[in-house]
This record gives structure tokens, C-alpha cells and sequence, in this order.
């Protein structure tokens, strides 16, 4: 007995592949054979062509969400995903430890926050993305792959305000300078400068007075660099004001 199953497969050029399979019973019905046609297009045993995988890997490197790539290849995300992760080779450890490095956090698949590690140096090379951000993880990473006096020759470690990190930097890093990012040091007093505009706000009672508008309306001139200001008309605020009085 003979039988035909036929597979069809859209590859990213919209055309149809067909996959031939025959199967053969025997005369008792017991044992049964399968018989698979083969083609160069697609690898054996896999449903997705080299044309499509290739596609996919320029998609993620042009920066296009697995989402994405997946609805433009017609395949799923999970695929997307996979033919990337068979296609990149992670190091373990780098041959070399930086002597500076920069340790973050960044959203990755599933909403969740995963850990990057990176040469603060100017070329800025990826030493360690690992799945999530937590002390034990990063702890055994570090630890298990660098020697004492490789983790001892790091000069310095750049951090945001994350005190997670600063808890375990010297642990791993025992000669290291922690080094706060100066960007969110900026942040932090950008934040606080807008907190109080807005509690300064609160307080005035006549919200058409000259003060009032300044402060609503113009809070980019609270956060703009003193050297771009123009001193030519410089204007100043009443002191009652400025003291919240």
C-alpha cells in the first residue's frame, strides 16, 4: 500500500515548496517505511529553507523584532529565534579581560531585564549578555570563567545607581574604582530640579501671574546648559518666588 503526503512551505520569495513523502506498509500492516524526497533548498529533516534562514538573519541584523521577522516570513517567532541563536556562537569568556569595564541592564525577550557586560573602552566589545540580572548569576558567570588575578587586574567598573552591583563589584573586582555613569547622575538631578518646578507650581495660588507661566510653560530653560543661555536680556524671578514665599 502506497500513500502520499505533500508539505508545502512559503519561503520569504513567496515560492511554494513541496516536500514529497512515501509511505509503504506491509502486507500485514505491522511495519511501515518512510521514504522522504531531498532537495539542496531545505536542510534534511527541517521545514524552513536556507533562502528564508538567511533572510531572517539580515532582518535581525537590520535591528527588526523576532515578532516582526516572523510575521514578514510567515513562520513563528519561536523559529525566528531559534535559526538566530544556531546561527550566532557566544563565547564563554573573552581571551581578555578589560581592564575598564561597563556593567547595565536591558529589556530582552518576555519583558524581562537581562545583564550586559562590556569594554568601556572606546571599542565598546561585548564581554558577557547574560539572561537575567541577578547577583547569582552574574557572581557565578565571573567566577567560573576568570581567574582571581585576571578579575583583580580590572582597573574600573561603570555602573548606574543599581546599589545590586555595587554590592558584588568588589567581591569580583577587588582593585576596581566604581565609577557611577554620569548620564544617570544627570538624570537623578534633572528629576529632582522637575520635582521641585512642580511642587514650586503647586504653591502659587494665582495661576495667570507672569511666574506662574515661566515655571509652567518654559521648564526646558530649567534644564538647558548655562552656556547656551542668552545673558543679553537676562530676566530674573522675584525672590519670593524663588523661595516659594
Amino acid at each position: 500500500m502506497l500513500m502520499e503526503n505533500t508539505l508545502e512551505l512559503l519561503d520569504i520569495t513567496d515560492s511554494n515548496i513541496k516536500i514529497t513523502r512515501f509511505s509503504a506498509e506491509s502486507v500485514n500492516g505491522e511495519k511501515r517505511n518512510v521514504i522522504e524526497a531531498r532537495t539542496d533548498i531545505v536542510e534534511e529533516g527541517h521545514t524552513l529553507s536556507h533562502q528564508l534562514k538567511r533572510s531572517v538573519l539580515h532582518m535581525a541584523r537590520e535591528g527588526i523584532t523576532a515578532t516582526g521577522i516572523a510575521r514578514i516570513c510567515h513562520c513563528s517567532p519561536s523559529s525566528v529565534i531559534r535559526i538566530i541563536d544556531e546561527a550566532v556562537e557566544l563565547k564563554s569568556r573573552v581571551a581578555r579581560l578589560p581592564e575598564n569595564l561597563c556593567l547595565d541592564e536591558f529589556r530582552s525577550v518576555n519583558r524581562t531585564m537581562s545583564f550586559i557586560c562590556c569594554d568601556a573602552e572606546v571599542s565598546h566589545d561585548i564581554v558577557a549578555i547574560l539572561e537575567n540580572r541577578s547577583t547569582k548569576t552574574i557572581r557565578e558567570h565571573f567566577m567560573n570563567r576568570y581567574t582571581n588575578l585576571e578579575r583583580a587586574a580590572v582597573k574600573s567598573v561603570v555602573v548606574d545607581l543599581n546599589a545590586q552591583y555595587i554590592k558584588f563589584i568588589k567581591a569580583l573586582f577587588p582593585n576596581a574604582r566604581i565609577i557611577i555613569d554620569r548620564f544617570h547622575i544627570v538624570q537623578l538631578v534633572g528629576r529632582a530640579l522637575g520635582n521641585a518646578r512642580i511642587s514650586l507650581i503647586k504653591k502659587m495660588n494665582d495661576c495667570h501671574c507672569r511666574e506662574y507661566k515661566i515655571l509652567k510653560a518654559h521648564w526646558r530653560l530649567f534644564h538647558k546648559d548655562s552656556a547656551d543661555l542668552e545673558t543679553a536680556s537676562l530676566n530674573t524671578l522675584p525672590p519670593a518666588v524663588v523661595s516659594g514665599g
